[in-house]
């Protein structure tokens, strides 16, 4: 956070992260910095908002120069940070209990998604150990819901009405992922908690010992050791600057969660698509391929390009920090499970295709087919005509053979033939 505080001075800082969902979705592969600014100077003329945040670039060096810059791309960017203002704690009320917040800020990212930072007063513990996880990401609920979910509505409603802010963001119609303003959910998508305690773990005050499902060993970072599970994670800082290593796990943490939750949205999304073209006529599939699907699974693979180059462009304590929660949330393989339904997915629409080909195949096929039936028609016209005009000859020809038949019966004939190649073709192309 912005501010250092009474937690932390006190050697202990308790955070929740809660992934959430907005409805702004911007052009990040082309948005410029003038567009970023554009975007944030609109926002930042919405008095609802700006009586209750702050509305921040993200104070976080970006490019090359020193450790603490980090070459990212813009994709894995915040494009603006709202903080809470708050002169004293925000009080968050859940059944019997009563959390303090000391701040919090929402990192808004791309692809109508945000992540969601409260730091609460690790002073005393609130709750039994057993209702830790439940009664912290309650308290996280609520203060979304009192506290930030308007925002992101104000926001919303007011830039529909700005023009020269609209040109940074996505209409509706050409979003991979969106929710209407006013159909957002009123709680984060998850909510996991941490806590970064100085000194040895021993040390740490009796609140870490709620936070369950840690790994029995540590990893080891620099000045640094961290229990990172799946939904709670303890950090003690053995050396440097507690301060330091907290903005460091901060910007870390944002880029993890961001990413976590597309592909988590991804494995929802395509296994959606799926069931969809399971029971889809070839109509609607062709419609929604054409309009959906493909430009999904193009920015799905946009996603893994800029992910790559993110990790790449780390700096200092923060690659180690992505890699090692990458690591414990099995982040490879929850990518590799979205890759097997894009997979999947293409197959199936590769199987559509090929079926639309071979179909025009056969209906080309059929085509010649019926012209050259319809040359035989004119053929045994001819023929017929011509045995009949000629005068007989004593040799026997092949207008011999049409000068014994009816015309009906050189007409059936040559009918059969048709009938007969027009099925061969359609049973040798089936």
């Amino acid at each position: 956070m912005k501010d250092a505080t009474d937690a932390a001075a006190g050697g202990a800082r308790l955070f929740t992260v809660s992934p959430c969902a907005t409805s702004l979705n911007l052009y990040s592969l082309g948005r410029s910095q003038a567009e970023a600014v554009a975007l944030v100077t609109a926002i930042r003329k919405i008095e609802a908002v700006t009586e209750r945040f702050e509305v921040d670039y993200p104070d976080w060096p970006f490019g090359y120069g020193t450790v603490q810059h980090d070459a990212l791309p813009v994709f894995f960017q915040p494009t603006l940070i709202l903080r809470l203002k708050a002169e004293a704690p925000v009080s968050v009320s859940r059944r019997d209990d009563r959390f303090e917040a000391l701040s919090a800020e929402l990192h808004i990212y791309d692809d109508c998604l945000s992540v969601l930072f409260v730091e609460w007063d690790a002073t005393e513990v609130v709750c039994p150990a057993s209702r830790f996880d439940e009664a912290y990401t309650g308290a996280a609920k609520s203060l979304f819901r009192d506290h930030i979910l308007g925002a992101l509505y104000e926001i919303q409603r007011s830039l529909a009405r700005d023009s020269g802010a609209m040109k940074v963001l996505r209409a509706p119609d050409e979003y991979s992922v969106f929710r209407p303003a006013d159909e957002l959910p009123d709680a984060p998508i998850w909510t996991a908690r941490a806590m970064i305690v100085t000194g040895d773990r021993a040390n740490a005050p009796p609140l870490a010992g709620c936070l369950g499902g840690l790994p029995p060993e540590p990893r080891e970072l620099e000045g640094a050791q961290a229990w990172i599970g799946s939904g709670n994670s303890l950090f003690a800082v053995t050396t440097g600057d507690p301060e330091r290593f907290a903005f460091d796990w901060m910007r870390s943490m944002s880029l993890c969660q961001f990413y976590a939750t597309l592909l988590n949205h991804y494995q929802s999304l395509l296994l959606s698509e799926v069931r969809m073209l399971e029971h889809a006529g070839d109509r609607d599939i062709k419609k929604r391929i054409l309009q959906t699907l493909e430009r999904k699974l193009d920015h799905l693979d946009f996603i893994r390009l800029q992910h790559e180059r993110a990790l790449y462009g780390l700096q200092g304590a923060r690659r180690d920090l992505v890699r090692h929660t990458h690591e414990a949330w099995q982040s490879a393989l929850q990518f590799a499970n979205v890759e097997g339904w894009a997979a999947l997915l293409r197959k199936q629409i590769d199987r559509y295709y090929r079926r639309r080909q071979l179909a025009q195949t056969r209906i080309l096929k059929s085509i010649v087919a019926a012209i050259g039936g319809f040359s035989l028609f004119d053929l045994a016209i001819v023929l017929v005509n011509e045995s009949r005009s000629q005068q007989g000859d004593g040799v026997v020809g092949i207008l011999d053979v049409f000068a014994e038949r009816s015309a009906d019966t050189v007409l059936y004939f040559a009918v059969a033939i048709l009938i007969v190649l027009m099925l061969f073709t359609y049973l040798s192309e089936k």
